[in-house]
């Protein structure tokens, strides 16, 4: 009966001990300026059998890991890059077909994140600022762009914040005159002067045209994790999927397109409290003396 007694007390120790607080252990925030790999198969005409792919990445990039804190940052005057060129046979002209081109103005990349090992509230960050983007998809000599996206600035962010237990994160998505055109014609809502404001996460954009069913979404944003013991957030300006599109008199366009990827994450974990790991010695503790009282009590009761 004694060593049931201490059974019951020990376990009811060990509930009293629980786990009653936390810490966020690591940090990591990312961000970019773009992220392109895009695939075209020319039509004979063009030279049938050649494909053309367009790789653009790494431009202004910034990350970084936690613990220790830290502030990472990128930045670039300008921005003026071709990929995927078919050149063009006569010289001094420009090139037939270009898969992919970008411009812009100043672009700056900022990663941080305050994770130190210590507890309490951490946050990770990635924010991106983009100055006079031009972006063209598929430009074809004496032929209107597939797809063109330009904008005065966008500003992309993605934050996770908290402790253990109680993860949130927050991203966003600020315009100015926004323009999106597909064949030289704008896309109804984005014409015009364009769009200036806020973008609501994972905005559809219905394109037409060649395009038409193409997945093309503004302020993407994708969560994982529980909340509790992970989080992690991507936010990406614009996101476009491309699944062999064909292009009348130039080929077929596979591939993907991310502007402004940026991304924030948190690891979290439980941690004793003090008073807990002392309960726990004292049940340790206690299990032994009882143990002994009862050999004791044994061994005299034997005796005589």
């Amino acid at each position: 009966m004694t060593l049931t007694r201490s059974t019951f007390l020990a376990c009811v120790l060990l509930a009293l001990c629980g786990t009653a607080r936390g810490e966020v252990v690591t940090g990591s925030s990312s961000a970019d300026l773009i992220d392109l790999g895009l695939s075209l198969d020319l039509v004979p005409e063009l030279g049938g059998g050649i494909i053309l792919n367009a790789s653009i990445d790494n431009v202004a990039p910034a990350s970084g890991t936690a613990p220790a804190p830290y502030i990472a940052s990128d930045s670039v005057l300008t921005v003026d890059i071709s990929s995927g060129v078919l050149a063009n046979p006569v010289p001094f002209s420009p090139p037939l077909v270009t898969v992919a081109d970008v411009q812009t103005g100043l672009v700056t990349s900022t990663a941080t994140s305050n994770v130190d090992g210590l507890s309490g509230s951490r946050t990770a960050t990635g924010e991106h600022v983009i100055n006079g983007l031009d972006l063209s998809i598929v430009e074809t000599l004496g032929v209107a762009d597939l797809l063109s996206i330009s904008a005065t600035t966008l500003e992309v962010s993605s934050e996770v914040s908290g402790d253990y237990g109680g993860l949130g994160s927050v991203g966003s998505l600020y315009v100015e005159d926004l323009i999106i055109s597909v064949a030289g014609i704008a896309i109804p809502g984005y014409g015009g002067l364009g769009v200036t404001g806020f973008i609501a996460a994972n905005t559809g954009v219905a394109l037409t045209g060649p395009l038409l069913g193409t997945s093309l979404i503004l302020n993407q944003q994708i969560e994982t994790g529980d909340g509790i013991n992970s989080l992690s957030l991507t936010t990406n300006a614009i996101s476009l999927d491309v699944s062999a599109i064909n292009i009348d008199l130039v080929g077929a366009l596979t591939g993907t397109v991310t502007v402004g990827p940026t991304s924030a994450s948190l690891q979290a974990s439980a941690v004793p409290e003090p008073s807990s790991a002392i309960l726990l010695s004292l049940v340790c503790a206690g299990g032994v003396w009882v143990r002994r009282r009862v050999k004791q009590k044994t061994a005299l009761t034997l005796a005589s």
